[in-house]
């Protein structure tokens, strides 16, 4: 039945409503883990020029699933979507220049499609090319606009961005330093698993930078890296260990527990 719903869109691809049919029809196969049965649906969706389609035809490619690797089809597939502005796919090909998969490496074309990515709130886009200002890597370095481009993703709960932002603000760079916002910063990077800003976070409650010491909340945050794979967190709890009591200790396991098995959602502050 699959098969032959899938034959007759084939022939009404020019139908954009049967054309997003068979392009969902695609994403199933891809949750379902059917790439070769993915690829057969988007490379027809493709060559009419969706450029959805395009975008996860490259990706394929990219990876190998579905079809055989090829780094370059994948770029080909990508530039034909970014072509048509379609965020996703210039973010893939702004990868694909920083990394020289597929097409030669080269920082400033990579900066180029980040952008025009970034411009239509593509947040993996707006850390790169945040992470592009703040090093220098195909554009002039620029601090300010590295700041800028973060809290537009961080703004988006990227992860990530959250984090170099919060880094942003603890060193002043780009921005007037600012624990407190660090500190902001950091805990909804923290709040979302992410190892170094829960560290970081734990660092500055033993430290009482930015936010009131807290020596119990310091130990739970570094417990929470330091089950999330951050070694270094094992090294500053020792340090904490003589400062704090067998019941401080005890409520900060407590609190990392009911931290971590509410996602996150039940975090003291």
């Amino acid at each position: 039945m699959f098969g032959t719903c899938l034959a007759a869109g084939i022939l009404l691809v020019a139908s954009g409503t049967a054309q997003e049919q068979l392009v969902e029809h695609g994403r199933s196969a891809l949750a379902a883990g059917d790439y070769r049965l993915a690829a057969k649906i988007f490379a027809p969706l493709a060559r009419e020029g969706s450029a959805e389609a395009q975008t996860y035809l490259g990706a394929l490619y990219a990876s190998g699933k579905g079809v055989g690797k090829d780094d370059s089809e994948a770029a080909t597939w990508f530039r034909r979507a970014a072509s048509q502005g379609f965020a996703p796919a210039q973010y893939q090909l702004g990868i694909m220049s920083a990394n020289g998969e597929g097409v030669p490496h080269d920082d400033a074309e990579a900066a180029k499609w980040f952008r025009l990515a970034a411009d239509q709130g593509h947040s993996e886009a707006q850390f790169n090319l945040g992470f592009a200002y703040a090093n220098g890597e195909g554009v002039d370095r620029d601090d300010i606009d590295a700041a800028r481009w973060f809290r537009l993703a961080g703004l988006q709960g990227h992860a990530p961005a959250q984090f170099a932002l919060g880094s942003i603000y603890l060193d002043g760079t780009g921005v007037e330093r600012d624990d407190a916002q660090a500190i902001k910063w950091f805990r909804l990077a923290a709040s979302q698993g992410l190892p170094p800003a829960q560290f970081n976070l734990g660092v500055l409650y033993a430290l009482g930078q930015g936010t009131r010491r807290n020596l119990v909340i310091a130990d739970m945050w570094l417990q929470l890296a330091l089950d999330n794979g951050h070694d270094d967190a094992r090294t500053v709890r020792e340090q904490l260990k003589s400062r704090l009591s067998e019941t401080s200790a005890r409520r900060a396991e407590v609190l990392a527990r009911e931290c971590f098995e509410s996602s996150y959602e039940r975090c003291p502050e």
